[in-house]
């Protein structure tokens, strides 16, 4: 049976429970200056009690972990002990120790200490690792003897061993500094099963740097989006460390560069059936609540006299409020028969009620109707103000890289835009194939299968390599010609081929509708096969 035993180190915890991490106080005297820390595990009597951290608020969690071994107690050396005993068949003989410092501080190991011994054997050997952020372990020592438990070092059967300890003390390298989480593992080589082994008085010593977080009281906050041109460039957030996340989703918009009278706009273009509306997003730094106060935009119509344009403000929450409907933006042109009209705007003003204040994300929602597919409508100077209020909980960011295979088989896109994000950041992932191809699933970087699905919504905890994988599909070419002075125009075919080399190719599979035309002087007659339908 696997042992373990999981302590929340940080005294706030007992008072606000285990979901509210991001109220734990900073350790005094952090910032950027080294203050000592460390982490000590008695392991006298009892294995379950708490770990001794110091600053006491450092540290969110700790862990020890016992592995596949027996539990009890023994006496050696003036000394009490928790001891482990080794059970047959089992592979897991680890007495791991596991630190994590509080969100925001930067935890520098420089040693383990404390106390090792051996009950009645002279067999058995600890080695030491250590490891941070999951990545590969460092060997702090290895062939460690413990003490034998009713033996003097001259009398120990290993005691002139250069590996001989009753008090050890190892060098971990600042190299595994951590602002996420720390493991040593001890793990126990050649011992019996009917005997028992210990260490007590575990020392995990080190530095803290950092901060637990800034602390907002109705700090005023923009976020502002220039929207002079596409691509539609990142916003500017102010102040700093007050939003953790911006985006833009632009749904089955068309994007594209336009100009009137001196200002640039993001020019948007609906399509027929689509999901015409653009959604400007902002998401707080963890432990703050952003209330939205206001909305502006500068907005206009290119070549248009219709379309019109609501305004909606959603939060995290799912709760959604209409700020505006039946706006109707400046055109680019002088002769504007909009002009007099009470909806009629060339700066978009809105007021955003304080119920949607919210820890999550906060979106913007601009739609439009009424406008044909072939126009469009566009903004600039997107801005939205607010107030945060709280103590930011910094997170820890990690990277997320993405492939394809084969290469060239397809594209990979991220929402939000981006490599590098928060630690929890929810991400959508979409993967469009190339001709050729079709999209088979997602793997990570050890080939487990993510999903089948061509967008993949991922949770970003750890770092991350994702690859979308494609297969190969048979193409063939499409030959079709056209006698008795006709243009080769004059037949259609739907779906539109891939133009490779000059020639129209297809998928296997596709179905393909050829539609000939006729016009005043020609006129279609039968197709080869003696048809003479125009389909």
């Amino acid at each position: 049976m696997k042992t373990s035993f999981l302590r929340y180190a940080a005294i706030a915890l007992l008072t606000l429970g285990v979901g509210s991490l991001w109220a734990l106080r900073p350790a005094a005297g952090t910032d950027e200056v080294p203050q000592a820390a460390s982490v000590y595990w008695a392991l006298e009597t009892d294995a379950e009690a708490p770990s001794v951290n110091t600053p006491e608020d450092a540290f969110t969690l700790t862990t020890v972990t016992m592995g596949d071994m027996t539990l009890g107690t023994g006496s050696a050396k003036g000394m009490s002990w928790v001891t482990v005993q080794p059970a047959d068949g089992t592979t897991d003989h680890n007495i791991t120790f596991l630190v994590r410092p509080v969100k925001g501080f930067t935890f520098t190991p420089a040693r383990i200490t404390g106390n090792c011994v051996r009950f009645g054997t002279d067999g058995g050997v600890f080695n030491f690792y250590a490891k941070a952020n999951g990545g590969e372990e460092v060997t702090l020592a290895t062939n460690i003897h413990p003490a034998r438990n009713n033996k003097e070092q001259a009398d120990d059967a290993h005691g002139a061993d250069a590996g001989y300890r009753l008090a050890f003390d190892f060098p971990i390298p600042e190299t595994l500094a951590t602002g996420e989480e720390l493991q040593v593992r001890v793990e126990l080589v050649g011992g019996g099963a009917t005997k028992t082994y210990a260490l007590n008085h575990v020392n995990i010593e080190g530095t803290v740097t950092g901060s637990a977080g800034e602390v907002f009281d109705s700090v005023a906050t923009s976020i502002i989006w220039a929207a002079t041109e596409a691509p539609i460039a990142d916003a500017v957030c102010t102040p700093d460390n007050a939003i953790s996340m911006t985006a833009v989703e632009t749904g089955d918009l068309t994007l594209s560069s336009g100009s009137y009278d001196g200002v640039s706009y993001v020019r948007f273009q609906p399509a027929d059936g689509g999901m015409n509306a653009v959604q400007w997003i902002a998401k707080p730094t963890q432990g703050l609540t952003f209330t939205a106060t206001k909305f502006s935009a500068l907005c206009r119509r290119f070549g248009t006299d219709g379309g019109k344009l609501a305004v909606t403000a959603i939060n995290e929450e799912g709760e959604r409020v209409t700020l505006a409907s039946g706006i109707i933006p400046a055109r680019n042109s002088a002769n504007d028969k909009h002009t007099a009209d009470a909806n009629w705007r060339d700066k978009i003003e809105l007021d955003i009620p304080a119920t949607l204040a919210t820890q999550g994300q906060f979106t913007i929602e601009v739609s439009v109707t009424e406008l044909g597919s072939t126009k469009q409508f566009g903004l600039s100077d997107v801005q939205i103000h607010g107030i945060v209020n709280g103590k930011a909980v910094p997170l820890p960011k990690h990277a997320i890289t993405t492939k394809v295979s084969p290469e060239g088989a397809g594209t990979v896109t991220i929402y939000p835009n981006g490599t590098e994000f928060d630690q929890g950041t929810e991400l959508r992932l979409t993967a469009t194939e190339n001709f050729g191809y079709d999209f088979i699933n997602w793997t990570d970087a050890e080939g487990n299968v993510l999903g089948e699905d061509t967008e993949l919504r991922y949770k970003l905890d750890a770092p991350a390599e994702i690859t979308a994988n494609f297969t190969a599909v048979s193409t063939y070419e499409l030959k079709y010609g056209v006698e008795g002075g006709a243009n080769l125009y004059m037949v259609q075919p739907t779906p539109a081929p891939t133009v490779v080399d000059g020639k129209n190719m297809y998928e296997e599979g596709t179905t393909v509708k050829l539609v000939a035309s006729s016009n005043p002087i020609i006129s279609f007659t039968n197709w080869s096969s003696g048809e003479t339908t125009t389909e």
